[in-house]
């Protein structure tokens, strides 16, 4: 059964698998844009993810994009003309991954197309990423003046080691969908990765979730970096101001 929540204007598509309401999946619905995420997306994405972790029912929060070309591309680059030190320092699609990382229901990114920039940041942010041999993997946005700003580098090099992370990062380096399975990017690969996923929700929504919640908290605890959250923001805050300055 398939649901559209009223006032998410069709950027954010709500579903819930088999009548079951302990799985909720998200669809970011912008094909057309390749599924960027523009202010009022983000906004949308940030009700439905707290919508989700405060409903007692919800179990599992599952993402993922509409067609098969983007799992998400990142930020809508419209929209960077205008942004600035504050901006930065305030990154709204942080706050959002953020919240998503840290909550206690766990979170799958089933990637069906490119996951780039900040869209591989938000699925840094779920605790597991399943993918479509279609899939690919990248940050340009060194090669743009800025820096990831929403947790992948945070998150990307405990996962793929400092090395392969700063080829990402520092150099822009594409990694096809069977590169990041061998490297641990992505835990499941497979023309069947949205019914893996259905699947590995369900699982995980039939066990003790107190017990789920006590292994998540521990096995995040060393990702826990306030220090390095704050350098991430500030980084790009400064960029923010140079690029704007500059014209």
């Amino acid at each position: 059964m398939t649901t559209m929540a009223e006032d998410v204007i069709e950027l954010i598509e709500q579903t819930v698998l088999k009548d079951d309401d302990r799985v909720t999946v998200l669809k970011i619905n912008r094909p057309e844009k390749a599924n960027s995420y523009n202010d009022a997306t983000i906004q949308c994405l940030e009700k439905e993810i707290k919508k989700a972790i405060n409903d007692k029912h919800t179990r599992v929060i599952m993402i993922t994009g509409e067609g098969n070309r983007a799992f998400c591309a990142g930020a809508d680059l419209n929209g960077f003309a205008s942004k600035g030190f504050n901006d930065a320092l305030k990154l709204k699609s942080r706050e959002v991954f953020d919240l998503l990382a840290a909550s206690t229901k766990l979170s799958i990114a089933l990637i069906n197309g490119a996951a780039i920039g900040g869209g591989l940041e938000l699925a840094l942010a779920c605790d597991f990423r399943f993918a479509s041999p279609t899939a690919s993997f990248a940050f340009p946005e060194v090669a743009m003046g800025l820096t990831p700003a929403a947790g992948g580098m945070r998150r990307i090099q405990p996962i793929i080691g400092k090395g392969r992370a700063k080829e990402m990062v520092l150099m822009g380096r594409r990694v096809s969908a069977q590169e990041a399975l061998s490297t641990g990017l992505i835990t499941y690969l497979g023309d069947d990765f949205f019914d893996h996923g259905v699947k590995s929700a369900m699982k995980i929504a039939n066990l003790d979730q107190m017990a789920v919640q006590m292994a998540k908290k521990n096995l995040d605890f060393e990702d826990d970096d306030t220090a390095r959250k704050e350098l991430e923001a500030l980084s790009q805050a400064l960029l923010y101001e140079l690029k704007r300055n500059a014209k």
